[in-house]
């Protein structure tokens, strides 16, 4: 997602650059996997969002229950498609959509899509997890997300 904020020239403000961050170090199990490429997007994300504590203690926070609430709500909102030996959900959210997507993945989604309107502004997510994209070489970025912008 980063990358294609950059490809159109955009600058994303502090709390989208911390949800990127806080995202990519989900992903990256706390940074372990990851290329150059990642490690760029996040040098240029911890510009705009660091310090780079605040992003991991947020993955070590505990839930309150406002996210909970919002992560049962994804569950029992998802719709569910199987694709060959492929999960994909979607769902409809107005808050914690990182926190949402780490839950359906955690439930067996192989494909999360969450997209959902905050404060008059759409704002979506995709999220696959490893063996999907192994297993695919499908890229998110590149062949999905740049034909819905």
């Amino acid at each position: 997602m980063y990358k294609l904020w950059e490809a159109c020239g955009y600058k994303p403000q502090f709390s989208i650059a911390r949800e990127l961050l806080i995202g990519i170090a989900f992903d990256t199990r706390r940074f372990i996997l990851g290329d150059a490429g990642t490690f760029k997007a996040v040098s240029d994300l911890l510009d705009i969002a660091g310090p780079i504590e605040v992003v991991i203690n947020s993955l070590n926070a505990p839930f309150s229950f406002s996210e909970i609430r919002a992560r049962i709500k994804a569950a029992r909102r998802m719709k569910f498609h199987q694709f060959n030996n492929w999960i994909v959900v979607s769902s409809h959210v107005s808050s914690f959509q990182s926190s949402r997507i780490r839950a359906l993945i955690g439930l067996g989604a192989d494909v999360v899509f969450i997209v959902g309107e905050e404060g008059g502004l759409i704002r979506s997510s995709l999220r696959f997890t490893k063996r999907f994209h192994a297993d695919t070489s499908i890229h998110l970025g590149r062949d999905l997300a740049l034909s819905l912008g």
